[in-house]
């Protein structure tokens, strides 16, 4: 999925839109787009061409991004505790969170390695039981498929 196209479904999530690949968004939620490697100028500049170029006022409270150049440490490592616990912040009446992309924000472990996901995808699941969906962006690999381990798939 091209970029344009995950931060214009994150946009269409928000409920500024009708829908997202043809399901509907019949109420507004909050997003918090994670971006790993996107300048914050950038997605800004993609954000209000989605947007179209008069953003609603309060776009700010439902679509909030993070990304590295905005951190004032190294963006976090969402494969590690310390790195979970940095976001939790901004996690405060979050409905949706957008992880573009696995490779650039989970960075502990070795990614064919099965039990390198496992912090992530117990992070994951902690997220999901307080209501908070997750979308997860990955690049594919040289197969087509995604990159490392395949367990990434197990609690869809």
């Amino acid at each position: 999925m091209p970029f344009h196209d995950d931060l214009d479904g994150a946009y269409d999530i928000d409920g500024l839109c009708d829908d997202y690949l043809n399901w509907p968004a019949p109420k507004q939620r909050r997003v918090l787009y994670l971006d790993g490697e996107m300048p914050a100028p950038t997605m800004q500049e993609r954000a209000r061409a989605i947007a179209g170029f008069d953003p609603p006022d309060d776009l700010d409270e439902w679509f909030r991004l993070v990304t590295p150049d905005l951190q004032e440490h190294s963006t976090p490592d969402l494969s590690t505790k310390d790195g979970q616990a940095r976001l939790e912040p901004y996690l405060t009446d979050v409905d949706v969170v957008v992880i573009d992309n696995l490779s650039t924000l989970c960075r502990t472990g070795v990614e064919n390695e099965a039990e390198s996901w496992l912090p992530v995808q117990g992070w994951l699941l902690v997220l999901r039981r307080r209501g908070i969906s997750v979308m997860v962006i990955h690049h594919a690999g040289k197969s087509g498929l995604q990159r490392g381990t395949s367990r990434r798939e197990d609690v869809l």
